[in-house]
């Protein structure tokens, strides 16, 4: 029998796990996504109302308003379900369950972060349907079949990324005393830098420029515009290779701070 055998065990697991929280899954949905929605309306409706134009930096108002609504949506696909999950291992003890089992601590997890990523896409789905009733669709987006599936399936590569650069910093936790700080810190600088707060197309060119050979708009405005339509099939490609380089470059950096920090772990129980 495989060693990872396990895996679809896990993961099956985690999906009826979700589904058995389905009001908060979908509050979540409602409320913040809802939210979030209102607050980029109003904005941005009086930030065109002010200039008078119809397009700002490749955007409709329509646009804007689908763009916004994706961002909380694809990030619940990308970030996963919970913050601070393996510093609380390390803090708590409880990783060491890991350490004596024959099961890979990484593998788990990223497969309990993947199932919550496949159930949340579900959302994306939805998300569409309810903005095609409210708002005219934006003529400037060139979302198709493929886009969504493409803009998904990155997503999911973004993933990984996202989880292994996460996971680095949570891993501070060896050494230091609280982490939740620096976790959060690096959660707002990749939104701010991928694109969560504002499309990176509002960005100085060479500084939007520069942002593509770095990690940041590959968790979260590379897959966005990809399911958006605004990606050729030539730049995608490009793109997959950078987020692929990236994704190495990461995990060799969690391997090396994993194994140099488990040699001081002490903990207790299991």
């Amino acid at each position: 029998m495989s060693k990872f055998s396990w895996v679809g065990q896990v993961f099956s697991l985690e999906i009826r796990k979700h589904l058995s929280y389905r009001v908060d899954f979908w509050s979540y949905f409602l409320g913040a996504v809802g939210a979030q929605l209102a607050i980029a309306y109003f904005l941005w409706k009086s930030i065109f109302d002010f200039l008078q134009v119809e397009k700002m930096q490749g955007y409709s108002f329509s646009g804007l308003m689908l763009y916004y609504l994706l961002v909380p949506l694809l990030n619940q696909v990308i970030r996963g379900a919970k913050l601070g999950y393996i510093s609380e291992e390390i803090y708590q003890g409880s990783l060491t369950r890991y350490l004596i089992y024959p099961v890979n601590f990484f593998a788990y997890k990223y497969t309990a972060h993947a199932a919550f990523s496949f159930y949340s896409s579900l959302q994306i789905l939805c998300g569409l349907g309810i903005f095609a009733l409210f708002f005219p669709w934006p003529a400037d987006m060139s979302i198709s079949f493929i886009s969504v599936l493409g803009g998904i399936f990155t997503a999911f590569l973004s993933g990984y990324l996202f989880f292994a650069i996460s996971a680095i910093f949570e891993m501070v936790a060896f050494w230091a005393d609280n982490v939740w700080s620096l976790v959060l810190m690096v959660y707002y600088t990749i939104n701010l830098l991928g694109g969560g707060y504002i499309p990176l197309s509002f960005f100085p060119p060479t500084l939007e420029k520069a942002l593509y050979w770095s990690p940041f708009p590959y968790l979260l405005s590379f897959p966005l515009k990809t399911l958006l339509g605004q990606e050729s099939l030539f730049s995608w490609l490009q793109g997959l290779g950078v987020l692929i380089f990236w994704a190495f470059v990461f995990t060799g950096l969690l391997s090396i701070v994993w194994q140099r920090g488990t040699r001081q772990y002490t903990g207790v129980g299991i």
